[in-house]
This record gives C-alpha cells, sequence and structure tokens, in this order.
C-alpha cells in the first residue's frame, strides 16, 4: 500500500506494518482482534476468505493481507469471501474499494461472496451492492461468466 492509498484511507504508514508473530502458516494471518485470512485457489481462481471481526482493532491486519493477496495476484480475478466475518465496520469497505480498483488497474477484477445479513446490509445501504454484485457462494461466484 503506498502513502497514498494509506492517507486515502485515514490511515500512517505505522499504522499498517504488523509484527511477525502475527502470520500464520498456510497463507494464514491472525490479527490482534480475531481476524484472519486464508488465500486458496479454487478451479484456478485465488480466494481470499476471511474470518473473525472486520473493525477498526483489525484494520491494519485486513489491509496487509488483502494488499499481499492483489500484489500477488495482480491482473487476475479474485475473489473476496466475506462469509467468515461476523461483524464488518463500514471503514473496511474502503480497503475492498481499494482492492478491487487495484487489480482493476492490471486487468485483473475482484468479486465478493457474502450471505451475513449484517454485511450485506452494509452495502445495500451505501449502495455499493450495485458496483460490487454479492454471490451467495464461492461456486456461484465461479460460475459468473464474462
Amino acid at each position: 500500500m503506498t502513502p497514498t492509498d494509506l492517507s486515502c484511507a485515514g490511515l500512517t504508514d505505522r499504522d499498517a506494518v504488523r509484527s511477525n508473530d502475527e502470520i500464520g502458516r498456510a497463507g494464514s494471518v491472525v490479527g490482534p482482534m480475531d481476524l484472519s485470512a486464508t488465500d486458496d485457489v479454487i478451479d484456478g481462481t485465488p480466494v481470499l476468505s476471511l474470518l473473525g471481526e472486520a473493525d477498526l482493532a483489525t484494520l491494519p491486519t485486513l489491509l496487509e493481507r488483502v494488499n499481499r493477496f492483489v500484489d500477488q495476484h495482480a491482473g487476475r480475478r479474485v475473489l473476496l469471501d466475506l462469509d467468515g466475518l461476523g461483524s464488518m465496520a463500514p471503514i473496511t469497505v474502503g480497503v475492498i474499494i481499494g482492492a478491487r480498483l487495484a487489480l482493476r488497474g492490471t486487468g485483473g477484477d475482484l468479486d465478493l461472496v457474502c450471505t451475513q445479513p449484517g454485511v450485506v446490509a452494509l452495502f445495500t445501504r451505501s449502495g455499493l451492492d450495485r458496483t460490487f454484485p454479492l454471490y451467495p457462494s464461492v461456486r456461484a461466484a465461479l460460475a459468473r461468466t464474462g
């Protein structure tokens, strides 16, 4: 994440720094306040699945993990699976928007998987459900054509 990206999100570079003890095994990252991220490739499509709470306390972990995932899969269509989130603060939507813009800038794209009512409501209230189609499952998102 560049300093410009951080300042647009209201953060400093210090906010995005994490300690090595937060990095887990096998592509997982466990943050200080119950957020983990696991990446996988399903039918050739990279999928980042989030589990826990996406809020101000876990924002540095979310930023680091999503940005690393985007960098690793530049130019590709990826899925962000939000179904494991118990809650998602509005500030985290900015991370998702930034990830999609970064991927589109390299010829890739980002689609969302989510059926959690609170998270879906956040996208619906903001009108972002028209920008980010919310797929009911990874399989449904993988079946998308075009």
